[in-house]
């Protein structure tokens, strides 16, 4: 994802009142080696890539045949004939600033045939042709970038929903597996009282009508009730830990359930108020 993954109402209202507005302004910006006067605005942070990408396409949109080159931290259009600009080949130069910071600084420079950057006071007219192309691209990229943040709000809903889908059947299951122990302990404690009754019996027997072979038969047949009789309590008691276990893991299920609960909720807000902040962005 683009941004972090972090979606709170105080971040939405502030992107709210960072898109309000767009405040195109003057500034000497390095191109490659050379420095020359730029207009710029600013936008909270957005992906960088799709960025250039909508600025190509805008200079593509009001130019005639051109070509793009790589630049030093930028890009440049050249031999390009930018209606309203100039019907002569002009340069375009183009960077994205403060990439490190919660916003962008978006600047462009238009270079004339004789070598001279585009300014407010120089060359008024191509100043302003030139600043409602650029105001163009600032808001239909603010609504971009703005579709782009619905886009991983909705997508961290959808997570949380499966998260909160998951732990449900998560309990379930644990649910479902503490009453399959219980019946379980149930039918052990069942044969438990059963099998003790029957060794209380075969304890009173008179043995000694008995050969040796059949005595030693007998007590061998004890012996194994007795461990089957151990063994059933074992199975209990393993049972009642593994119940135990079970048990403290829905408290723990439930607590996750209530804080994903809370967190859909404040998402849900999230997402009502981007999908506002678009409604927003008017030039």
């Amino acid at each position: 994802m683009w941004y972090k993954k972090v979606f709170t109402a105080l971040l939405v209202l502030c992107g709210l009142q960072g898109f309000s507005q767009i405040n195109l302004y003057e500034d000497d910006i390095k191109y490659g080696n050379e420095y020359g006067n730029s207009l710029v605005f600013t936008l909270p942070y957005c992906d960088k890539k799709m960025v250039g990408d909508e600025w190509k396409k805008v200079v593509a949109n009001h130019s005639g045949k051109q070509s793009v080159k790589n630049i030093i931290s930028g890009s440049a259009v050249q031999n390009s004939t930018i209606t309203g600009i100039s019907d002569q080949p002009v340069e375009v130069y183009y960077r994205i600033l403060d990439t490190k910071s919660d916003t962008l600084r978006i600047a462009t420079a238009f270079v004339l045939n004789d070598g001279q950057f585009v300014s407010s006071e120089t060359h008024p007219t191509e100043y302003k042709n030139a600043s409602l192309m650029l105001r163009d691209y600032a808001y239909g990229l603010q609504r971009r970038c703005v579709e782009l943040e619905l886009q991983d709000a909705n997508q961290y809903s959808a997570e949380l929903n499966k998260k909160l889908a998951q732990l449900q059947s998560d309990k379930g299951k644990l649910e479902s597996s503490n009453n399959i122990l219980a019946n379980k302990i149930l039918l052990s404690k069942q044969k438990k009282q059963d099998l003790t009754k029957k060794i209380a019996s075969q304890e009173k027997e008179d043995l000694s009508a008995l050969t040796a072979k059949q005595a030693e038969s007998f007590n061998k047949k004890l012996e194994a009730n007795r461990r089957k009789l151990a063994g059933y309590e074992d199975d209990i008691t393993s049972y009642e830990v593994k119940i135990t276990h079970n048990k403290e893991n829905i408290v723990q299920t439930n607590k996750d359930i209530i804080d994903i609960s809370s967190k859909i909720k404040e998402q849900s807000l999230v997402v009502q108020q981007i999908e506002q902040k678009i409604n927003t962005i008017q030039k």
